[in-house]
């Protein structure tokens, strides 16, 4: 088995060392090229894109020849092919023509996601050719519980969530097929461990075309995988994790493919997380993954972008050790233990996960308090969170000076989330009273926050009723926002200059007081 693994690993390395430059040079005569912008894409110049293209074919190249030639000269047997492998196939160079079409066109988030349910629908239910990919169970604690009617919408899920966590950790150069070729590999020793043949070479081959595809882009890269290869490598290793998982009958079926793909999931699972608590869109992109705050700690220290690929490499490689020695030993407990520690670890540190996890933590103790609440009391209640999610620059003073606003003019709520990628800050404030008022009472202004020609971050403020003194309050608050901007420009360009923002305007603050206290729709704190 291991001759096997070897050859098969060099031809698609050899295959992939030929066709990337290919693919590189096609890519930039056709204009198939990421530019950098001046907020998240950050290289220098126009970088090829469809690496994604040259990895898949070498793949198939090296699979092509291994199981036709290879297989039968050192085995001394043939292999079956099954259908599922047709599917599997199929549904790869679908998944590669849809990233290919978002590179070339950029698709909107739901746009892409639509074409990914689709791909995915067609894997699990076997759609034209072959036998379907489905978790039809699965076994906890001892305990075996049957999916049935959920089998299809969970696997579907996981699949998704493994084809966007690989896609969302192709942010930074090699990072992407740096933790790819570590989980292919650890999926070619679990399956050549129980003898299954062809697992074993697909991952293996696919381990050869990311090395090859990692030698051009490694920091600084020269080339992009693009979603043609984040998602087919995503489509790929999560069909063989699961693969893995239903032929196993223990707790490890349930651990194994979880324990192989927990750092990329765990890194998309706290961008989603990240972006919902914030109310941003979930397909908003930004710089606060993993691999970007682990660039912007060594970026500060000093030290060279390789490290980073390092780190990422160690951070995937001890749960992928840990799932395999489960498998080969049958014991879950390794797995368990081994992505705990990769995962606790960058919480517990605070290195990567606790500002969302923080925040998720608090949102969830003001909602239960919300509702032991009793009705009457409950204007009176106000929740004030207040977080930094990345970086290291005070927003404090600006976030105190808003709260104090609300608070001096009776608002219910006042956000502000502040993303400012090209500097790997952010931060997010939400001040509210417990309960909002009927949305017929209320009125909400939302607007972007600017520095220069670039967008930092939002603000949404809620108050309730109308007429003049509603009128007069926003003109007030907008007259706070124009004070802010020098505070808000000072911090964003590092200046210690306008570093504190003028205090809240005590005249107008008085008039408005008093011409709210005559207002019948005045709210009384």
């Amino acid at each position: 088995m291991l001759t096997l693994a070897s050859l098969c690993g060099t031809i698609a390395l050899l295959a992939g060392l030929l066709l990337v430059p290919v693919v590189r040079a096609s890519a930039r005569r056709v204009g198939l090229v990421d530019r950098p912008d001046p907020t998240r894409k950050l290289h220098s110049g126009a970088i090829a894109l469809g690496g994604g293209l040259a990895v898949f074919a070498a793949s198939l190249i090296a699979i092509i020849f291994t199981l036709s030639t290879l297989v039968p000269a050192i085995l001394g047997t043939d292999v079956h092919v099954s259908s599922g492998w047709a599917t599997l196939l199929l549904c790869a160079l679908l998944i590669v023509i849809l990233g290919l079409v978002d590179d070339w066109l950029t698709l909107r988030g739901r746009q892409k996601l639509i074409g990914q349910v689709m791909i995915v629908a067609l894997l699990v239910c076997g759609g034209l050719v072959g036998e379907g990919t489905v978790i039809r169970h699965a076994d906890l604690f001892g305990l075996s519980i049957e999916l049935g009617i959920l089998a299809l919408p969970l696997t579907m899920l996981w699949m998704l969530g493994a084809i966007n966590a690989l896609n969302l950790v192709d942010g930074a150069d090699g990072v992407a097929s740096t933790i790819g070729s570590i989980i292919c590999v650890g999926l070619a020793v679990i399956a050549f461990s129980r003898g299954e043949v062809i697992e074993g070479v697909v991952s293996i081959a696919l381990a050869g075309g990311l090395l090859a595809f990692l030698a051009f882009n490694r920091p600084p890269a020269s080339i992009f995988l693009g979603d043609s290869g984040s998602m087919m490598i995503g489509l790929v290793v999560g069909t063989l994790a699961t693969w893995t998982s239903t032929k196993e009958s223990t707790a490890i079926a349930v651990i194994i493919p979880i324990a192989v793909l927990s750092v990329p999931l765990f890194d998309s699972s706290i961008a989603i997380l990240r972006r919902v608590l914030t109310g941003r869109s979930i397909y908003a992109a930004d710089r606060a993954h993993m691999h970007h705050v682990l660039k912007a700690y060594l970026d500060s220290k000093g030290y060279a972008q390789g490290w980073m690929l390092v780190i990422v490499a160690i951070l995937t490689l001890i749960p992928v050790c840990g799932a395999t020695a489960s498998v080969i030993f049958g014991e879950p407990a390794y797995a368990f233990l081994a992505t705990g520690l990769v995962l606790g670890g960058m919480v517990l540190t605070k290195s990567f996960g606790h500002a969302e996890l923080s925040l998720l933590a608090r949102r969830s103790i003001g909602f239960g308090t919300s509702l032991l609440t009793r009705s009457h009391h409950a204007e009176g209640v106000v929740r004030h969170t207040s977080i930094r999610l990345q970086g290291s620059r005070n927003w404090d003073v600006a976030w105190a000076t808003l709260v104090e606003y609300a608070e001096q003019h009776d608002l219910w709520q006042i956000k502000l989330d502040l993303n400012v990628a090209w500097l790997h800050e952010g931060f997010h404030g939400e001040w509210q009273r417990s309960r909002l008022p009927e949305r017929a009472t209320q009125w909400k202004i939302r607007f972007p926050v600017e520095v220069g020609d670039r967008q930092v971050g939002c603000m949404e403020v809620v108050g309730r009723g109308g007429g003049i003194a509603t009128y007069q309050l926003m003109e007030t608050l907008l007259e706070l926002i124009v004070d802010l901007q020098p505070h808000f420009e000072s911090i964003v360009n590092d200046d210690p200059r306008d570093a504190v923002p003028p205090p809240v305007r005590r005249r107008r603050l008085e008039h408005q007081t008093a011409t709210r206290e005559l207002s019948p729709t005045a709210v009384q704190s």
